[in-house]
């Protein structure tokens, strides 16, 4: 569709040992979407009303785990058609927020941010 951007990018982020992780997706500038979580290519439950999941058990290391997170937002901000997704991350050694940006090209485009983030101790 005319306007659609895709957005990708990889980050580490440190985990404790044994512990799930919280995550928190926004979608910023006025805009509308929803997220698909998957860890190690098994999809994991993703809240869309509160923007939140919670990724591995209790007991269970996600140490060499990758999680992919596919967020598409729709312009539907009359006054811009700026983007933004903030993926906020807790449980591991630090909280930690990950903010990602784009301009779609035209009205109603669609911006779809892959984001991997690989867990590592």
């Amino acid at each position: 569709m005319p306007g659609d951007i895709v957005v990708s990018h990889t980050n580490i982020y440190r985990v404790q040992t044994n512990q799930p992780l919280q995550l928190q997706v926004t979608i910023g500038d006025g805009q509308v979407g929803g997220t698909a979580l998957t860890l190690n290519g098994a999809p994991v439950a993703f809240d869309s009303s509160a923007g939140q999941a919670t990724v591995g058990q209790p007991g269970t290391s996600l140490v060499g785990s990758i999680l992919q997170c596919a967020t598409t937002v729709q312009d539907i901000n009359p006054s811009t058609n700026n983007t933004s997704v903030t993926y906020h991350l807790t449980g591991g050694l630090a909280v930690q927020d990950f903010p990602f940006a784009a301009q779609v090209t035209a009205d109603s485009g669609l911006a779809r941010y892959n984001i991997t983030f690989l867990l590592s101790a």
